[in-house]
């Protein structure tokens, strides 16, 4: 497992990205491909996305996205996550007692 993602390294990432958003006057959001405004720094906006590697995987690059595309790649990843671990073993058939 990676490191803990903590409010420091979080906020380092969030200036540095800040200050390449405003200069450049936008950035494309690395899910939705659609444009990170400038000058907006709520944390409901925009947040940094581990991108392409997720942060479970060792991913330690960020790249900005909007707050909605990352907590939703988020839940999807931990979805999957979970959905995989209620999957029956393989060769075995579950059976469950039917509701006549």
């Amino acid at each position: 497992m990676s490191a803990r993602w903590s409010g420091s390294a979080s906020r380092s990432a969030r200036a540095l990205w800040q200050s390449r958003i405003d200069a450049a006057g936008g950035w494309p959001c690395c899910r939705c491909g659609r444009l990170v405004l400038p000058g907006v720094t709520s944390g409901k906006y925009w947040q940094p996305d581990h991108w392409p590697v997720p942060r479970e995987l060792g991913g330690t690059e960020t790249v900005p996205a909007h707050a909605k595309c990352n907590l939703s790649a988020g839940g999807k990843r931990g979805a999957a996550i979970t959905n995989a671990r209620r999957l029956p073993p393989a060769g075995r058939i579950e059976t469950r007692p039917g509701r006549w």
